[in-house]
């Protein structure tokens, strides 16, 4: 056991119990952002091809900000959760048996980030296929909504005419 006045460990636990609820929900907003990018993405291409306006091919960059940003964030929040996790080990060392503990399991007993490796490889192939496919996607929507406008008359030239 650790060396700690029971004021220190209880001010210690809690302190633990806030920052395991602050990486839980560092962890949501990570799952958030992905649910969140791709319903935009959706909605922006889905909108940009009912309309079939020209004017609007400008807003297929938009699904590929927010893609990006949302890699950004997601990378933001995945390095503050290591943070976390460094000193919620330490904190396990301090409050209990230096070799237990969630954040020392996830560590592994070679030091290896068992994190990092498995999550962390899936959401770095969700954001790099997320972003390319974003930029594809734009793209064939930009070419197929140019492409179709030449063809028919805008709703409004038709609109004149009646």
């Amino acid at each position: 056991m650790s060396d700690l006045s029971p004021e220190m460990r209880t001010f210690h636990l809690e302190e633990w119990k806030s920052l395991r609820e602050e990486v839980a929900t560092a962890v949501r907003e990570t799952r958030d952002a992905e649910r969140y990018v791709l319903v935009g993405c959706f909605a922006i291409w889905m909108w940009i091809l009912r309309e079939h306006e020209r004017a609007y091919v400008l807003a297929l960059v938009l699904p590929v900000i927010a893609a990006v940003l949302g890699a950004w964030r997601v990378k933001a929040l995945d390095e503050a959760i290591g943070y976390l996790g460094g000193y919620l080990r330490n904190l396990e060392t301090r409050l209990g048996d230096p070799d237990s503990g969630w954040e020392r399991y996830f560590r592994g007993v070679d030091g290896e980030n068992r994190r990092a490796h498995e999550v962390g490889r899936s959401a770095r192939a969700f954001w790099i296929i997320t972003i390319i496919g974003s930029v594809v996607v734009s793209v064939a929507v930009g070419i197929t909504v140019w492409n179709s406008s030449e063809r028919a008359p805008s709703s409004s030239a038709v609109y004149v005419l009646h």
